[in-house]
């Protein structure tokens, strides 16, 4: 692949960012980021457990991711309210989205 530009950035657990920079403690979280949402969950424990909602795309080809990301929604109080596959892939395609799923978490 040819690079075309870089730049240089940082990272910073969600639970950091609230408590270090100051941001608002979100009510609702959305995560589609591609086979890492364990790591970002993992660094989010305070903040998970004041949020109302959590979006979170995974997949299930991953199973030690998915079942961590279930730990971690579920230990902050969170109920997963639905399952479901995104509607722009056909469930039979090469992207594997027959095992990929929105997950919708929330607080009872």
């Amino acid at each position: 692949m040819k690079q075309v530009f870089n730049f240089r950035t940082i990272g910073i657990s969600a639970d950091n960012a609230v408590n270090l920079l100051s941001i608002q403690q979100p009510n609702y979280i959305k995560i589609d980021v591609d086979g890492i949402e364990h790591l970002i969950l993992s660094g989010a424990n305070h903040v998970l457990s004041k949020v109302d909602g959590v979006l979170v795309e995974v997949n299930d080809d991953f199973l030690e991711h998915a079942v961590q990301c279930n730990k971690i929604l579920s230990q902050a109080g969170l109920v997963l309210k639905e399952k479901r596959h995104s509607e722009m892939f056909n469930c039979s395609n090469s992207f594997g989205g027959g095992k990929v799923w929105n997950q919708i978490w929330i607080r009872n």
